[in-house]
Protein backbone atom coordinates (compact mmCIF):
# COMPACT_ATOMS: atom_id res chain seq x y z
CA UNK A 1 0.00 0.00 0.00
CA UNK A 2 1.36 3.68 -0.44
CA UNK A 3 -0.29 7.13 1.12
CA UNK A 4 0.45 10.45 0.69
CA UNK A 5 0.20 12.09 3.91
CA UNK A 6 0.21 15.97 4.27
CA UNK A 7 0.95 18.07 6.91
CA UNK A 8 -1.51 20.69 7.64
CA UNK A 9 -1.77 23.74 9.72
CA UNK A 10 -4.88 25.78 10.61
CA UNK A 11 -5.09 28.89 9.29
CA UNK A 12 -6.77 30.81 11.91
CA UNK A 13 -4.11 28.99 14.85
CA UNK A 14 -0.82 28.11 12.84
CA UNK A 15 0.41 26.24 15.70
CA UNK A 16 -2.47 23.62 15.08
CA UNK A 17 -1.09 21.09 12.67
CA UNK A 18 -2.06 17.29 12.23
CA UNK A 19 -1.12 14.69 9.73
CA UNK A 20 -3.95 13.42 7.02
CA UNK A 21 -3.74 10.76 4.35
CA UNK A 22 -4.63 12.60 1.33
CA UNK A 23 -4.82 9.51 -1.49
CA UNK A 24 -3.95 5.56 -0.91
CA UNK A 25 -3.02 2.68 -3.38
CA UNK A 26 -6.20 1.03 -2.73
CA UNK A 27 -8.99 4.19 -3.22
CA UNK A 28 -6.86 5.93 -6.13
CA UNK A 29 -4.40 4.84 -8.93
CA UNK A 30 -1.57 5.53 -7.44
CA UNK A 31 2.29 4.74 -7.75
CA UNK A 32 5.50 5.21 -6.18
CA UNK A 33 6.17 7.83 -8.33
CA UNK A 34 2.41 9.37 -8.62
CA UNK A 35 3.33 8.95 -4.43
CA UNK A 36 6.37 11.34 -4.75
CA UNK A 37 5.03 13.82 -7.37
CA UNK A 38 2.04 14.01 -5.49
CA UNK A 39 0.75 17.76 -6.88
CA UNK A 40 -2.67 16.78 -8.53
CA UNK A 41 -3.95 15.04 -5.22
CA UNK A 42 -2.02 17.69 -3.15
CA UNK A 43 -3.81 20.33 -5.38
CA UNK A 44 -7.52 18.85 -5.43
CA UNK A 45 -7.64 17.91 -1.92
CA UNK A 46 -6.45 21.25 -0.55
CA UNK A 47 -9.31 22.69 -2.90
CA UNK A 48 -11.39 21.17 0.03
CA UNK A 49 -10.44 22.47 2.86
CA UNK A 50 -9.28 25.92 2.58
CA UNK A 51 -8.87 27.01 5.83
CA UNK A 52 -5.81 24.93 5.98
CA UNK A 53 -2.29 25.76 4.84
CA UNK A 54 -0.18 22.46 3.38
CA UNK A 55 2.80 22.57 5.75
CA UNK A 56 4.35 19.61 4.23
CA UNK A 57 3.98 15.94 2.63
CA UNK A 58 5.58 12.27 2.75
CA UNK A 59 4.94 8.91 0.83
CA UNK A 60 4.21 6.20 3.30
CA UNK A 61 4.61 2.91 1.88
CA UNK A 62 3.50 -0.66 4.00
CA UNK A 63 0.91 -1.75 5.88
CA UNK A 64 0.48 1.52 8.73
CA UNK A 65 -1.98 2.31 11.34
CA UNK A 66 -4.96 3.90 10.05
CA UNK A 67 -5.13 7.90 10.60
CA UNK A 68 -8.28 10.14 11.78
CA UNK A 69 -9.64 12.26 9.29
CA UNK A 70 -10.28 15.94 9.19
Amino acid sequence: MIRIIAVLCSLASPNECHEQIVASSVSADLSVTGCQVGMPELAQFMSLYPQYRLAGWRCEYGEKAKREGI
